[in-house]
């Protein structure tokens, strides 16, 4: 694995060799799409603590859910799986989310009883139109891709819906952990994902400029956590 300041929690109280490797890939992916060592472990920290959960509650991760992610969530509060984070932040879970799909995406997730999932269209031709149209090279399009994509499921596939305000709710709520230069990545892939759907006539136009630059984002989800927490 990756070198790294300090250990990944929960990882050495992981027993499966297959979800072992799983997690050995998802790193893997994290780092090639374009994510750095901090934000990375952080990520690492979430996936392990809820590879532990799953374990002691008798649970498979390839049948993890959105109603698992929910169950480790309310979990969290009453935590006591040996070796893991006890982080209550809200990445947790979205870092959870993002290692589901990602195995979803990679077939290991067959959801019981459903079909398995299709790939957004609005995220698949923002894929295509930079990879054709631009020459965007690979790392860069999946970075882009797990932003846009959470984009999707945070505030639904109707772009025509989409608000300022709704904009800059994601990037506090699913990123407020992320330092700057992570931030400039997360808002450089959805803006251009804004403007490839105001160019097709999915959402109105200017809409990324209603996100701010890294430092104001900063500020922005600092004054989030007050809030939240008064």
């Amino acid at each position: 694995m990756h070198a790294y300041s300090s250990p990944i929690l929960g990882l050495t109280t992981i027993q499966s060799a297959r979800d072992l490797k799983l997690v050995s890939d998802y790193e893997r992916e994290l780092i090639e799409s374009g994510y750095n060592g901090n934000v990375a472990r952080l990520h690492l920290h979430s996936v392990a603590h809820f590879v532990v959960w799953l374990a002691l509650a008798g649970l498979e991760l390839g049948a993890a859910d959105e109603e698992t992610v929910v169950a480790f969530d309310q979990h969290r509060s009453t935590c006591a799986c040996p070796g893991t984070s006890r982080n209550l932040g809200r990445h947790v879970v979205s870092a959870v989310r993002v290692l589901v799909r990602c195995l979803r995406e990679r077939g290991v997730v067959h959801t019981v009883g459903t079909r398995p999932a299709v790939p957004c269209p609005l995220v698949g031709g923002f894929c295509r139109r930079l990879r054709t149209d631009r020459g965007v090279v690979e790392t860069t399009v999946s970075s882009y891709r797990l932003y846009v994509a959470d984009l999707v499921e945070h505030l639904g596939d109707d772009p025509s819906t989409y608000t300022a305000r709704g904009l800059r709710d994601f990037v506090a709520k699913r990123y407020g952990h992320y330092g700057r230069n992570s931030i400039r990545m997360v808002l450089a892939a959805v803006r251009m994902f804004l403007r490839y759907l105001a160019t097709a006539g999915r959402c109105r136009p200017g809409l990324e400029h209603a996100l701010m630059s890294p430092a104001n984002c900063i500020r922005e989800q600092l004054k989030y956590c007050v809030i939240s927490r008064g």
